[in-house]
């Protein structure tokens, strides 16, 4: 006799069946089902079953406390059996929404609850907004109510059973005591440096994930101690790596004591006095190499970046350091590898005073600003800019005035803040005051909504004709560029302003592979056809952190350094290298195309792309992964450094 407990452990029979399923849906769904063995599958079982059971057992915790705490008068009542009942049938239909959404959101990036995750619980209207005029809410809320209501008509005759039976506290304690050891196990032997294990290939891993597991732990781990974590090197010889590799011809001698990267850049050796060109820097939201022609697109859905890209220096083995917005704007405002968690942006008190892009050309006279179509307390965004000597114009500033089809879920269509930047930009220019004017787009991003008018009907489809939402919106996003060229053209400071064009991040950006390269891989344009006489193709791998030495090598300034980065227009194909990373898996990119991964719980993979003529040699594989080691252990010590420095000015 299990007396109450039998509805716990039905329960959980229950939670454990319904995640199995989810977990064979996804592996149907992903297509990848041929392609993985049968020692895959198990894992993908066995580890599955692993971290559902984690999961239900702390899940039910609280509940297995309370059966075993209300005693038998209590119990029996229909008070206690009626919110028993409503508890059970708000938890069952949590469950399948839960499902659901992971089955939604695995639509969208191919993995289980993560970090983004967090982001969606904190900005709940955004993304409900985002998800309501994506999907067919009610239909599936009715679907699942109904579902729900048969499946807990069908387990209420063991619940009556359960109710009627009577039980002592001596009864009821091996049930218990058993529930205690088995979450102690959990949380001894299963955490998330075990899943990362399970196999190389990230699909596998995240399919034997359990998907409300990975969300708490994702609040757990939103940040994450390089040090005690990953494989390091003596700070010494790691400082002095990335000194050696970090030197560029105009640069003076790199002080290794501080963290290997200090060092002043020698842009102009004659101080000669040269024109402060403006800039208006363009990231373009999900914008993947894939949707240009020069990789591979074939139906022509950016006609104007095609054209431009061709009369400007167009770097076009380029790459984004992660797969989120703040990812790329860390990267191309303040020059750094990705460090392990979340982006300096979103931790909260330690991102303002940084050493940025904007702040240096701030202190040199220039009216730096940073544009948002949406909200920018999303994503900590106003913080750190405004915290690192920008501006800021976001949706809040926008004048009433706006048509009501400017509007969108994320805030407003990009073409209307593009037309409030050439307003800023004609008022610098009255005042003679260079600009340096960073927007970040965001129409290009679900639930896809552009204006009217903008698109015709037929270019909403692609070649086979399916509707293709995402496709009308890079359409739209490539019409929105040209139309502010065009509209910047009959400017009076167009010929004396350099455009770049780059995306933060590719549309998708998960694989089989540990780190997917080529799902990084993003366009990068400089277009200034006053100013850039000699347009080219530029082959050097290279990365987001490479924006703002870049620029600021065309600006011509000289600068203090605590960039990253190097300049792509100083660098040979042999010097040329690109960061990528997820939240705790960070790459390394050789000029071969190796690559080298670390991973926390210090696990490192190398994936090896040698040619017949430069095979990589074990050597050679240590001294790849030594570099990968000492730029991501320096950038990490930067972060620490920067986080006691905040926290001495916060005691002061």
């Amino acid at each position: 006799m299990f007396t109450r407990y039998r509805t716990l452990i039905s329960f959980n029979i229950f939670m454990i069946v319904m995640y199995t399923a989810l977990r064979f849906f996804l592996l149907i769904h992903s297509h990848i089902a041929s392609g993985i063995s049968f020692a895959d599958i198990m894992r993908v079982f066995g580890f599955g079953f692993m971290f559902d059971m984690s999961f239900i057992l702390y899940f039910n915790i609280i509940f297995s406390l309370l059966f075993f705490i209300i005693p038998d008068f209590l119990w029996q009542t229909k008070v206690i059996r009626g919110f028993i009942q409503l508890l059970l049938f708000i938890m069952t239909f949590c469950i399948g929404l839960g499902m659901i959404a992971e089955i939604l959101f695995w639509n969208e990036f191919h993995a289980r609850f993560n970090f983004i995750t967090i982001d969606s619980l904190i900005y709940t209207n955004t993304v409900l907004k985002d998800v309501w005029h994506n999907y067919h809410i009610i239909w599936i809320t009715a679907i699942l109510l109904a579902v729900v209501i048969v499946v807990y008509y069908l387990l209420q005759k063991i619940f009556f059973k359960v109710y009627n039976q009577r039980s002592t506290y001596i009864s009821r304690f091996p049930y218990l005591l058993i529930y205690i050891i088995l979450i102690g196990g959990c949380f001894l032997l299963v955490d998330q440096d075990v899943r990362d294990v399970v196999s190389d290939d990230s699909y596998i891993c995240e399919l034997a994930s359990n998907g409300p597991y990975q969300l708490f732990s994702a609040f757990r781990n939103n940040t994450i101690n390089f040090s005690k974590f990953y494989n390091t090197l003596d700070p010494k010889q790691a400082k002095t790596i990335v000194a050696k590799d970090i030197m560029e011809y105009n640069s003076t001698d790199v002080d290794s004591s501080r963290f290997g990267v200090e060092r002043k850049i020698i842009n102009n050796p004659k101080h000669l006095r040269k024109p402060n060109y403006n800039v208006v820097l363009i990231t373009v939201e999900s914008l993947s190499a894939k949707d240009m022609t020069y990789a591979g697109q074939k139906e022509n859905i950016t006609p104007f970046l095609d054209t431009v890209s061709k009369q400007s220096y167009f770097f076009n083995n380029f790459y984004a350091t992660g797969t989120r917005t703040v990812r790329g704007l860390e990267a191309i405002t303040l020059s750094m590898p990705p460090t392990p968690g979340r982006s300096i942006i979103k931790r909260i008190g330690y991102q303002s005073k940084w050493n940025s892009l904007g702040g240096i050309l701030h202190d040199r006279g220039y009216d730096s600003v940073f544009f948002y179509g949406g909200k920018g307390f999303f994503d900590n965004l106003n913080a750190f800019f405004l915290g690192n000597k920008y501006r800021k114009f976001d949706a809040n500033d926008m004048p009433d005035s706006e048509p009501e089809n400017a509007k969108t879920s994320w805030g407003y269509a990009d073409e209307f803040v593009f037309k409030h930047m050439i307003n800023q930009a004609n008022n610098d220019y009255k005042k003679h005051k260079p600009f340096f004017f960073h927007i970040m787009t965001t129409s290009n991003h679900k639930p896809y909504t552009i204006p009217s008018g903008r698109i015709s009907q037929k270019a909403r489809y692609d070649a086979g004709g399916v509707l293709n939402p995402r496709h009308s919106t890079v359409k739209y996003t490539d019409w929105v560029i040209h139309n502010f060229m065009d509209n910047a053209k009959k400017q009076p400071w167009f010929k004396n302003t350099i455009f770049l064009i780059l995306a933060d991040h590719t549309n998708h950006a998960s694989g089989h592979t540990t780190l997917p390269i080529w799902r990084y891989h993003i366009p990068f344009i400089i277009y200034a056809p006053s100013i850039i006489k000699h347009p080219r193709t530029i082959k050097t791998l290279s990365s987001q952190v490479d924006v703002a030495p870049t620029l600021l090598g065309i600006l011509g300034f000289n600068y203090n350094s605590t960039f990253f980065g190097k300049n792509i227009l100083n660098m040979s194909n042999q010097q040329g290298r690109a960061f990528i990373s997820t939240y705790q898996k960070l790459g390394y990119i050789d000029h071969n195309n190796n690559l080298s991964v670390l991973m926390p719980n210090f696990h490192n993979i190398i994936h090896l792309t040698p040619t017949p003529h430069h095979p990589l040699t074990k050597p050679q594989q240590k001294s790849l992964l030594n570099l990968t080691i000492s730029y991501y252990q320096n950038a990490s010590e930067v972060y620490t450094q920067h986080k006691k420095d905040t926290n001495n000015r916060l005691l002061k």
